[in-house]
Formats: C-alpha cells, structure tokens, sequence
C-alpha cells in the first residue's frame, strides 16, 4: 500500500500512521537514554558517554530524515517504511548481546573517542531508520 498523493486517508489509516510517528518518536527518546545506560558499565556515566551518546543521536537524526525524505520521494509505499522499523527492531535486539563486545573492543581507544565509536557502532542505524518515519509520513 502506498500514501495517496493529495486523497483524503481513512481515519483508521490516519490514526494508525499518527501512533506509529509517535511511537517511532518515543523508540527514539528510549534508544538514546537506555543506549548510554547500556555502555555505562564499561565506559563510566561520564559526559563524555553522554555527549557521544547525543551526539551520535543528533547525527542519526539527521540521516535518518534525508534518507526518510528520499525514500518517499523515490516511492511512498508504505511497506518501506516498516520495513525500515522492522530491521531497527531487529539491529537493536543485536545491540544488547553485542554491546559487550563492542565496548571492550572500543575501550582499547581512549574514552572519549572509545565511547563514541561503541555509541555509533551500536545506535546509528537503528537511530537512523526510526528517524525516516516523520519525513517518510509527511512527504
């Protein structure tokens, strides 16, 4: 099913697309707290975890709305748009039993960069695919 161009949506399918904005929005907000508690044991509470931690959230967010943008303007199928959350569900989910690894591996570097290379290692992708569903919902 793809977005009509300029036709009224269903109150249902409107309703539905609004709930999914939301709750891509909300996935968002958790990711990026739950993501510098999940690299806490390695990396420390510091704010240099933080600052990567936002920082590698600000930069998802704006890939994530390019490719959003683009994604609908080359074709509004919706089935894109939730394949797109399907495979951040499924990166995330990933994240957690590879979070370990990656921190160790990351804590080779110094902290500030070691924690900004776990934090885009483990959060970048995800991030950047919930951040298309605003542009993909509003092109």
């Amino acid at each position: 099913m793809s977005l009509p161009a300029r036709m009224e949506l269903s109150a249902g399918l409107r309703s539905y697309l609004y709930l999914t904005a939301a709750l891509c929005g909300a996935a968002i907000l958790i990711v990026e707290i739950l993501g510098a508690k999940m690299l806490s044991p390695y990396f420390g509470t510091s704010h240099f975890v933080w600052t990567a931690q936002i920082a590698v959230t600000l930069v998802s967010l704006a890939c994530g709305y390019a490719y959003g943008g683009w994604l609908v303007d080359r074709s509004p199928k919706l089935h894109r748009l939730y394949l797109c959350i399907l495979i951040a569900a499924a990166y995330l989910g990933l994240s957690v039993p590879l979070c370990r690894p990656i921190a160790e591996r990351c804590l080779e570097r110094n902290l500030a960069f070691g924690s900004l290379l776990a934090s885009l290692f483990l959060f970048f992708v995800p991030l950047s695919l919930l951040a298309t569903v605003g542009p993909f919902l509003v092109g």
